[in-house]
């Protein structure tokens, strides 16, 4: 049973077919469940799933019961809490309010921004074709480099299009100016919830304030076609800023933990280690360079 989008079977192909990843199944209890197998440049390691912000919802996961010899971890559910090694936040907007109750829930300065950008002429839509992904991959770029992170490949997207997108599970937003796209956004739908994936803007159109203004759209859009919740995404505890934002949208939140089995004294994670390392020459390097690089590295990290 498929219980958000993550265990969506054409998120996983996406996944395979992008990074080459391998989908096992293990014994949980009595129970088998899907584990991808992930290998790092110097180990390998079995995740549920990797770039995903969580897999499981509130299913137990016996996970004493799986090998020993295998490093896994384990997105969300509920597991021996002796195992935990990380905690995330997850925002949530329900959409089952009038839209002038859920426009009252946002902070005054988030109304204040986006009465501002109606006067800047922004406007937002939600789009099914390549070209307005292709937007947003630009965008991407220019975000990813902009925080010392390798984007993820161009072939990531070109599956994500065929598996998600053109099944009428996912759409890219575009926030423009006069036909100037200036922010852009993933979604992904599935049952009642659309889920916000990915999202990347223009430095030079910040000043605007799009990303309120898109989210306020977003709501009406979602709402209108039905939906109940909007999903934001995990956000790490110590990310006081995006924290502050979410919260500005008049998000719920509640907290999903990972889970890592047998639990390492070591850890420092490969993946994030690299990254680090890198971060100081990804923000200096030219577009295609950092391509090159996404394209070549970022199936380590999952």
């Amino acid at each position: 049973m498929v219980s958000n989008i993550f265990q969506h079977p054409n998120w996983q192909k996406t996944l395979e077919e992008t990074y080459g990843y391998k989908t096992k199944k293990f014994l949980s209890g009595s129970s088998e469940i899907s584990i991808m197998e992930v290998n790092r440049i110097i180990s390998k390691k079995y995740v549920a799933f990797p770039f995903s912000d969580w897999c499981f919802e509130n299913e137990e996961i016996d996970i004493n019961s799986l090998p020993k010899d295998k490093k896994f971890q384990i997105r969300g559910g509920i597991c021996d809490e002796n195992f935990v090694t990380e905690k995330f936040l997850v925002h949530d907007i329900s959409l089952v309010e009038t839209e002038d109750e859920m426009f009252m829930r946002f902070e005054g300065k988030t109304r204040r921004n986006i009465k501002k950008a109606i006067k800047n002429d922004l406007e937002v839509n939600v789009l099914t074709d390549k070209d307005s992904l292709k937007i947003f991959m630009q965008h991407n770029y220019e975000t990813r480099r902009k925080h010392g992170l390798p984007p993820q490949p161009d072939s990531f997207f070109e599956n994500f299009y065929k598996n998600i997108i053109s099944e009428k599970m996912g759409a890219t937003v575009i926030v423009s100016q006069k036909g100037t796209p200036v922010s852009s956004s993933i979604l992904m739908f599935w049952e009642e919830n659309v889920y916000y994936k990915y999202g990347a803007s223009d430095p030079n159109y910040l000043n605007l304030r799009p990303n309120d203004f898109m989210f306020w759209e977003l709501i009406k859009w979602a709402k209108a076609q039905g939906y109940k919740n909007l999903n934001l995404g995990k956000t790490d505890i110590d990310a006081e800023g995006l924290i502050r934002f979410k919260r500005s949208l008049g998000a719920t939140v509640k907290t999903i933990n990972y889970y890592e089995y047998p639990k390492s004294e070591d850890s420092n994670d490969e993946g994030e280690s690299m990254i680090k390392r890198l971060e100081p020459h990804i923000q200096k390097m030219p577009i295609g360079f950092l391509r090159f690089v996404g394209n070549s590295i970022y199936k380590y990290f999952g």
